[in-house]
C-alpha cells in the first residue's frame, strides 16, 4: 500500500467527507516511517500523528522517547492503546499496568491516566467520540 488514502490531506484532514467512502485504508508502516522522520527533527519527548478522525472516533500514532510521558490525561471517550514498539507504564489512580509490544489496553472514558515510556516506544491510540468531543 502506498500513501494511505488518495484523498487524504496532511495533518489528518480529509479533502472530502469520510462518509463519502465505504472504507478508508490505513498503512501503519507508512505512518510509523513518517513519525520516525518527524521524531528525528523534534526536540520533545513525544510526537503524534492523527491517522484517522471522524464523528465516531479518532486514531493517532504516538512516539515517546525513553522516559517520555503523557501526564494526567482524561479522555472524553473510551480509549484503546496498542503498543507497536517498545514498552510503557499505563497508570491510573487504582492500577498501574505495564504494556509491551503487541499488547492492547482498553479504558473507559473520564478516567485520569498517565503514560510513561520505559524505552523508545510507538503506540496506536484510538479514542471513541462522545458529544463532548
Amino acid at each position: 500500500m502506498n500513501y494511505p488514502f488518495e484523498n487524504y490531506a496532511p495533518q489528518g484532514t480529509f479533502k472530502r467527507s469520510v462518509a463519502d467512502f465505504d472504507y478508508v485504508p490505513v498503512d501503519l508502516p507508512y505512518y510509523i516511517a513518517e513519525i520516525r522522520k518527524e521524531y528525528g527533527t523534534s526536540h520533545t519527548s513525544k510526537n503524534a500523528i492523527t491517522i484517522y478522525k471522524d464523528l465516531l472516533y479518532r486514531i493517532a500514532l504516538i512516539k515517546l522517547t525513553t522516559n517520555g510521558f503523557y501526564n494526567h490525561y482524561k479522555s472524553n471517550g473510551n480509549i484503546s492503546i496498542e503498543v507497536l514498539q517498545g514498552e510503557i507504564i499505563f497508570d491510573t489512580a487504582v492500577q498501574t499496568i505495564e504494556l509491551k509490544m503487541g499488547e492492547i489496553l482498553f479504558l473507559q472514558e473520564s478516567i485520569f491516566h498517565k503514560i510513561k515510556a520505559l524505552e523508545q516506544t510507538t503506540f496506536h491510540l484510538t479514542i471513541g467520540c462522545t458529544n463532548n468531543f
